[in-house]
């Protein structure tokens, strides 16, 4: 439930950002936005389940047993064990985004994210048709005693945030954007220009960046993409089949 009205809410400010900002968005990058979107949901659909069987093998295993405080409201225990998921969470975000950027078989599936050449709501849909390159990142966590389902749906919750922050609105969340990523810090992810190339990795929490020197301010306007236009029925998997082209010439 709560998935579906974080969906609708972000189709809602789409929509609204669509209307009132049109000079952000161009019709044919997001038809491709959409489209690839469409793409990621059904590739989604058939990795979530295995993606849940593997956290739970690896659960099998874990270090410690957490039992079932994480589903009891009332147990002190309850938020102890979302919070430090949460955090725990965001910090492997961190490391996978990072290491996204630098190796290159990681980069053929993130790059997809980027190669839009604007930066609205709906860049957020633009993702990447092999999301199972991520999972490694993730087995420390339930192999630490984090149960499946709370290590996916805090997975999804962070998605979601981090979703929003695709919008050059004017949205600003003044002194908590010192902690939070924020639209102004997620843009200048997005951008090309060599000031902001790998910078502001984070998903929920730009403290990370700050941590381990990644963060960055604006200096300059923003370029986004990828210095080429992607917009063909592939841009799911465009940058897989760039890093594959030379071998094939080969």
């Amino acid at each position: 439930m709560i998935g579906w009205l974080l969906i609708c809410a972000l189709g809602l400010g789409l929509v609204v950002e669509r209307v009132r900002h049109p000079q952000h968005f161009r019709t044919r990058d997001t038809l491709v936005n959409l489209w690839t979107f469409a793409g990621y949901l059904v590739v989604s659909v058939l990795w979530g389940p295995l993606l849940f069987e593997l956290y739970s093998q690896v659960h099998d295993h874990a270090l410690f047993d957490f039992g079932p405080h994480w589903l009891d409201v009332g147990s002190p225990r309850f938020w102890a064990c979302w919070g430090a998921l949460f955090v725990l969470d965001d910090f492997t975000f961190y490391w996978f985004h990072r290491v996204s950027h630098r190796f290159a078989p990681m980069w053929a599936a993130h790059v997809t994210h980027h190669s839009s050449q604007h930066f609205n709501l709906s860049v957020a849909l633009r993702q990447s048709w092999t999301p199972f390159v991520a999972a490694p990142f993730w087995l420390w966590l339930p192999f630490l005693g984090f149960d499946p389902l709370m290590v996916m749906a805090t997975e999804f919750m962070s998605l979601m945030y981090q979703s929003l922050m695709h919008t050059q609105a004017g949205v600003r969340l003044g002194p908590l954007a010192w902690l939070l990523n924020a639209p102004q810090h997620h843009q200048l992810h997005h951008g090309d220009n060599a000031p902001y190339l790998d910078k502001n990795f984070g998903g929920v929490l730009i403290i990370w960046d700050r941590l381990f020197g990644t963060f960055v301010s604006p200096s300059e306007p923003v370029r986004f993409g990828v210095g080429r236009t992607v917009d063909h029925p592939l841009t799911g998997l465009h940058g897989w089949l760039e890093l594959f082209r030379p071998a094939a010439r080969r």
